[in-house]
């Protein structure tokens, strides 16, 4: 009873978010409840990309990755900021969905740059990148963070694909299935390592360590100070304490830096020292 509680409260918290978008959402989902959903892994094109779709042992999400309605606010900023030639940096790709996407509508001329630290998520994120040789979709088994080393990432037991953390405590101990241990780089350093100049557009998905990501982009920041990318950041606010930080670093280092923080429905302005909960927030210069 209250997994339906929950589920029925962030249903409406969603269409509170989206209610232009909510009942689409519905429809697609209810069409694809009629349609015939692989159980074994299957490649589907999203657009153009090739991309496998790992039915056989994952979360319930995948039949919604398959339909197009996972994300799909997500998708829409994807949409709106990304074009042909552009380069796009997926931050905690997983499997690779947002990145195919990302390639998709970066074209044969753009390029696409992808980091995944898991290396059962890495292995799909890879053959994604293989299969679509005419574009440049680039894999890097690396996580992102201030500190050049290496670190743990605790792998949950769960059916959730992307719940994997690097922030201690965040996952319940009886609910992590491992922890591995990854190589950790900065992400300003891979930029100008690979001669990679006019960044595009910059998702960071990685389930609560989204500050110590955009601390290793300081120097990025600074040199490219009067045109910084649009940066899509999943913040986790359960995190912060976790890490010794508070929302407040967070607002403070984008401030620096001229950033704004938007929800993205309709690109609202919102303040990040007062999330309660897990948001996708747009962060603009202005």
């Amino acid at each position: 009873m209250n997994n339906f509680y929950k589920e029925l409260k962030k249903r409406i918290i969603y269409f509170l978010e989206n209610p232009i978008f909510y009942p689409k959402l519905v429809i697609k989902k209810t069409k694809g409840k009629l349609s015939t959903i692989p159980n074994v892994p299957v490649i589907k094109k999203i657009k153009d990309i090739n991309f496998i779709f790992p039915f056989f042992d994952f979360e319930p999400r995948m039949p919604d990755l398959y339909l197009g309605v996972h994300q799909i606010n997500v998708i829409r900023v994807l949409h709106k900021y990304l074009k042909k030639g552009d380069i796009f940096i997926d931050v905690g790709a997983n499997i690779g969905y947002i990145s195919a996407l990302g390639a998709s509508l970066v074209g044969k001329k753009g390029e696409v740059h992808s980091f995944e630290p898991v290396p059962i998520y890495f292995k799909f994120l890879s053959k994604m990148a293989k299969l679509n040789k005419k574009y440049k979709i680039v894999a890097n088994n690396y996580a992102l963070g201030e500190n050049v080393g290496s670190a743990k990432i605790n792998v949950p037991n769960i059916h959730n694909i992307g719940h994997n953390s690097m922030v201690p405590d965040l996952i319940e101990p009886d609910k992590i299935k491992e922890a591995i241990n990854v190589k950790v780089i900065r992400l300003d350093d891979y930029i100008y390592g690979n001669k990679i100049e006019n960044v595009s557009f910059i998702k960071i998905d990685v389930e609560g360590f989204e500050y110590p990501v955009l601390k290793g982009l300081t120097k990025f920041f600074n040199n490219e100070l009067n045109n910084l990318p649009p940066i899509l950041v999943e913040v986790n606010p359960s995190a912060y304490p976790l890490l010794g930080l508070k929302l407040k670093n967070l607002a403070q280092l984008m401030s620096e830096y001229s950033y704004k923080a938007y929800l993205i429905y309709k690109e609202r302005p919102i303040d990040v020292k007062n999330l309660m909960s897990t948001k996708d927030i747009l962060f603009k210069q202005v």
